[in-house]
């Protein structure tokens, strides 16, 4: 949960509801169909907060999964952060196993991996500006605990990788 300087409320979290209240022009208006699924959701509440201005799904069904492991799995993409810029765009990070980000996948994921992900969306919660997939699989949901945005606009992030990581090119892929 952040809140921005109007005292607007923004939350990320993670709902497997299929009847989760997504506002009109939501980036994402179907959730999960599938048992077991998780999806991200993502809104921003008035300040009182009696009224959402906005609200979306993000995630799917389906987990990128080539083994015969994942017959019976489902997707996952569970949001741990959440920050909001000056513009009111929202950065959002968690961790998934789905196919839902714009930039490419580094590679096949096995069984009960998971990649951290950055996700940004417009103002008004009906676009995707801009993703990328951060770091290699995980085996747990851990991935991203927190993320700031500095002055610049620049995204700090704060988490467990599992591994060691490198800087890399590109790292945020406009969708």
């Amino acid at each position: 949960m952040t809140t921005d300087a109007a005292g607007y409320v923004y939350l990320a979290g993670v709902t497997s509801d299929s009847d989760f209240p997504v506002s009109p022009g939501a980036y994402q208006t179907r959730g999960p169909t599938e048992s077991f699924s998780d999806y991200s959701f993502i809104a921003r509440l008035s300040a009182d907060l009696g009224s959402i201005l906005f609200s979306t799904y993000f995630g799917d069904d389906n987990p990128l999964c080539v083994t015969s492991a994942c017959e019976f799995r489902r997707g996952q993409t569970i949001a741990n952060a959440i920050a909001v810029d000056d513009a009111g765009a929202v950065t959002v990070a968690g961790v998934t196993d789905s196919d839902i980000l714009g930039g490419p996948v580094y590679e096949q994921l096995s069984a009960n991996q998971l990649y951290p992900f950055i996700v940004r969306f417009s103002a008004d919660g009906g676009s995707l500006q801009a993703s990328s997939n951060f770091g290699l699989p995980l085996y747990s949901s851990n991935g991203i605990a927190a993320l700031a945005l500095d002055g610049s606009g620049n995204t700090i992030v704060v988490g467990d990788a599992g591994v060691p990581l490198a800087a890399k090119p590109r790292a945020w892929w406009p969708s």
